[in-house]
């Protein structure tokens, strides 16, 4: 909860709701016989999303370049918000208290961090028209 800080929207309640309808979403697939991922991939999607607005500082991305505050510096502008939260997600699991991947093997743990860090990025509302356009071309 600290992590989330007092922002109105982007907070622990907003990161409890999305982890919840990403978990009612992955129980219909599979009582619907539609496992789509691996166990491990689901865990990978649930932890992106308790993770993906960590320590939201409440302002945009285009308010982060615009005001060169130090995420936009940071991360070159590019997606300043959601790779915070993601090197600070990662951060934290990094510490051995709260490293619940510790059994994981090297390549188990590259693909849950390639998956992880691919979800929180695909948060960034610059690229949802981009993402959105790929299931245009679902057959």
């Amino acid at each position: 909860r600290r992590v989330h800080g007092e922002n109105p929207f982007h907070n622990f309640y907003h990161s409890f709701c999305v982890t919840h309808m990403t978990y009612c979403v992955l129980r219909v697939c599979r009582e619907q016989g539609t496992p789509f991922l691996t166990t491990k991939e689901q865990f990978a999607l649930l932890f992106s999303a308790v993770t993906h607005d960590l320590d939201h500082p409440g302002a945009n991305n285009a308010f982060q370049i615009n005001s060169r505050s130090d995420l936009a510096v940071i991360y070159n502008d590019q997606s300043c918000l959601e790779n915070h939260h993601c090197s600070l997600a990662f951060q934290i699991l990094a510490r051995p208290a709260c490293n619940i991947v510790h059994s994981f093997t090297v390549d188990e743990y590259k693909a849950f961090r390639k998956l992880v860090i691919a979800c929180v990025l695909s948060t960034d509302m610059a690229k949802h028209f981009e993402i959105l356009g790929r299931f245009d071309k679902i057959d």
